[in-house]
């Protein structure tokens, strides 16, 4: 899997960081990672081939924390692929929007 990932990395040119990982179902406390790497950007939480903990599942609803499950490792690489790509153009957006923000002002400043 971290093979996977590692490729995945340099074919888009971006970082994947590992908040949590681990063997067995999920369970409250992989969501408490999930809780406190929310501070730091949305990302979903990862299953592969593995449960959810009831107890877990009625805090994710509460936390309004998602849960995203796998049966296939192309099906998991797939879904980090399209949220790499829906995020780089958010990003790629903002430079823009920001870049034309500049723009407008320096030639408001330069009519004065």
């Amino acid at each position: 899997m971290q093979q996977e990932l590692t490729k995945l990395e340099d074919e888009l040119q971006v970082r994947l960081p590992i908040v949590h990982g681990g063997i067995g179902p999920v369970t409250p406390n992989d969501l408490r990672h999930a809780e406190i790497e929310r501070k730091y950007g949305y990302s979903p939480v990862y299953t592969f081939l593995s449960g959810v903990h009831p107890i877990a599942l009625r805090h994710a609803a509460i936390k309004k924390l998602e849960i995203r499950k796998h049966r296939t490792i192309q099906s998991l690489l797939n879904d980090v692929k399209e949220r790499c790509c829906k995020v780089q153009w958010k990003v790629e957006k903002r430079v823009v929007e920001h870049e034309n923000e500049f723009a407008k002002r320096s030639r408001f400043k330069a009519s004065l």
